[in-house]
């Protein structure tokens, strides 16, 4: 008896030894159901009017939810609404929400949390900053901006609770669309109220009404998501909690991965081959294509620049294949003022069938020499050279861009140009840029959907992402009218507002940006093959051992 009391101690012993082993060691991510991602630098901010940052979209997309956002396929989908109507003039759009949609405090998601929030983004006092353009064809928008109207008289209206009405002065039908951007979200007036400029700060003064809600956030460090269990569809939320790191270096974001601290890295790890980190890696190394751009772009309100043949001169100079090849490594040169991969690359000859930029096929040495001159003539020389100062991120991909670029303009100018590197912190750097207090700087862009205008509204006079103030009449006509037209007449005036920007050089585009990340294969649900908008959210994940 004695023997078999032994017998049965040791083998519960051996049990619970197991059980801790698992719970400690066994799976060391999946400890407590938590999911951990590197989000590349701290949020920016998490304010929906002032919210264009992959970073801050990346958490928004967790802790918010709009009336309709884009799958992993790149499709529509109805998130806060089960429905919606469109009038037969395309000017009247309803949208009936989800009567089970709540706060993370437990409140209802109204329609009127939708009209608070929208005119809290046109009104003058708290105006956005960011996609204020997108709602200038609500009516009566551009009358409250400007200060003539009263933001009570905007198109936006609670015919119920449960009902939104949004009604149009021109008919557009890229606007449902423009409801994927964070603008268009719903925000919790008494959280407002309560926290004034504080809102959006810190947990306490953030109310979610997405599957998650913030933990905790240490500047710099790492934000904790947790399930927000007032989510309408929270049994679809597979992941309990959410630690998103904020590591800006890409050799320590690999070996965090490495080291199995993370479950998905962010998309500047090392530029290194493909077939390394498939070697090393297997089928947790994703690449996949999304819409995204680079480009260097002048301060257009600095007269420096004013010259065409200057921003000409940048442009022949660029060493796009040492960039994209060489530094970037997952890239391919651009050359176009939008993305020439943009709706099923129907864009992707434009610029080089101008007889303008027929520079494009020549040898480097014969562009080197070709910008040169053209400086020459505007009047510098080695003696009096072009002083330049280049705005860039302090991430390490963006130092190796940087650097790579200074060198290309310093050599192929031989002394006409001297350029030096300003590297600021992202929150930094996008403010100076938002704010034009740049002198030229390293941006890019990313689609919000699949649209031409994406990308050509970033050089209409009177939208707030023109940063570089580009401003030409004809451009901003054919970009208004082609937004009223059918697809078909929209799509030919595209051509024609890309031909015509791309013929004063506004940018000097370099890179068509493919991302490369690392995933767990403890996580399932991350799509890269059709996600060229690179859109999804924890909700969308889970562990594989978890049903």
């Amino acid at each position: 008896m004695n023997n078999d009391r032994k017998i049965i101690i040791c083998v519960i012993l051996v049990i619970c030894s197991y059980l801790v082993y698992k719970s400690f060691f066994g799976s060391k991510n999946n400890k407590n159901n938590i999911y951990i991602e590197n989000i590349g630098s701290d949020v920016k901010t998490l304010n929906p009017h002032y919210n264009s940052d992959g970073t801050s979209l990346r958490v928004s997309n967790d802790i918010f939810e709009g009336l309709l956002s884009y799958n992993q396929k790149g499709e529509l989908r109805c998130d806060g609404c089960v429905n919606y109507e469109v009038s037969e003039d395309k000017k009247t759009y309803i949208f009936h929400l989800r009567e089970n949609a709540k706060w993370a405090n437990g409140d209802s998601v109204t329609a009127e949390d939708y009209v608070y929030s929208l005119r809290r983004a046109v009104d003058p006092i708290t105006t956005a900053t960011d996609y204020l353009s997108c709602l200038y064809d609500i009516k009566n928008a551009k009358s409250i901006i400007d200060g003539s109207l009263n933001k009570e008289e905007l198109g936006v209206f609670a015919d119920d609770k449960y009902t939104l009405r949004i009604e149009l002065e021109n008919p557009n039908f890229e606007f449902l669309h423009y409801i994927t951007i964070p603008i268009f979200l719903p925000i919790h007036k008494p959280t407002i109220e309560k926290y004034g400029l504080s809102s959006f700060s810190k947990p306490e003064a953030i109310m979610s009404n997405g599957p998650y809600k913030i933990q905790s956030w240490v500047p710099n460090n790492n934000m904790i998501l947790v399930k927000n269990e007032n989510y309408w569809d929270k049994d679809n939320v597979k992941i309990e909690k959410v630690k998103f790191l904020m590591i800006t270096e890409g050799s320590v974001d690999l070996n965090t991965f490495r080291t199995g601290n993370e479950h998905m890295t962010y998309y500047n790890i090392p530029n290194r081959e493909k077939s390394e980190y498939i070697k090393e890696f297997g089928d947790k190394y994703k690449f996949f294509n999304i819409l995204c751009q680079y480009k260097v772009a002048f301060n257009l309100n600095n007269p420096k620049y004013s010259d065409i043949r200057v921003r000409k001169a940048f442009n022949l100079a660029m060493d796009r294949d040492r960039l994209c090849y060489n530094v970037i490594k997952s890239a391919v040169p651009s050359y176009s003022v939008i993305h020439e991969n943009i709706y099923n690359n129907e864009f992707e000859k434009d610029v080089k069938n101008l007889e303008e930029y027929s520079w494009i096929s020549l040898p480097k040495e014969e562009k080197d020499n070709l910008a040169r001159k053209l400086l020459m003539e505007v009047g510098y020389t080695k003696e009096n050279p072009l002083k330049v100062e280049l705005l860039l991120r302090s991430d390490e991909l963006h130092k190796n861009i940087g650097s790579a670029i200074q060198d290309i303009y310093n050599k192929a100018f031989e002394g006409l140009v001297k350029v030096e590197l300003i590297f600021n912190d992202l929150t930094t750097f996008l403010d100076a840029v938002s704010k034009n207090q740049f002198d030229m700087a390293i941006l890019r862009w990313i689609a919000d959907y699949n649209l031409p205008s994406n990308f050509s509204m970033l050089f209409v006079s009177d939208t707030s992402n023109n940063f570089w103030r580009y401003s030409n009449y004809v451009v901003d006509t054919l970009f208004y009218d082609s937004l009223s037209c059918s697809q078909g007449e929209y799509i030919e005036k595209q051509h024609e507002l890309v031909k015509t920007a791309a013929l004063d050089y506004p940018i000097v585009p370099f890179a068509l940006f493919a991302r490369q990340k690392l995933v767990s294969d403890k996580i399932e649900g991350f799509d890269c093959e059709k996600n060229i908008l690179d859109r999804y959210s924890t909700k969308d994940l889970k562990f594989k051992d978890k049903k």
